[in-house]
């Protein structure tokens, strides 16, 4: 019983490690783009029962789109 558990695990977790280390790859390999822009709006999302919170910022571009981007918690830095 305790090795088909163990198998059963295996056969779920192993590929989705597999798959999340490619696509972490598969974005180191892009190129790095910069672009100026202005935080027109901020927002954070804080998980019920949880210490995780999460930072959402709206930027404005100079060509006039906006693009909201989140950051968890351990990610930040204050800025003044």
């Amino acid at each position: 019983m305790l090795h088909a558990v163990i198998g059963l695990l295996l056969v779920v977790f192993v590929p989705i490690i597999i798959s999340s280390n490619r696509e972490h790859a598969r974005n180191l390999k892009q190129p790095k783009i910069e672009r100026v822009a202005k935080v027109v709006d901020k927002r954070m999302n804080w998980l019920e029962d949880s210490s995780a919170r999460y930072y959402y910022f709206t930027c404005e571009f100079q060509d006039g789109s906006r693009e909201e981007k989140k950051y968890p918690s351990q990610n930040m830095v204050l800025y003044g």
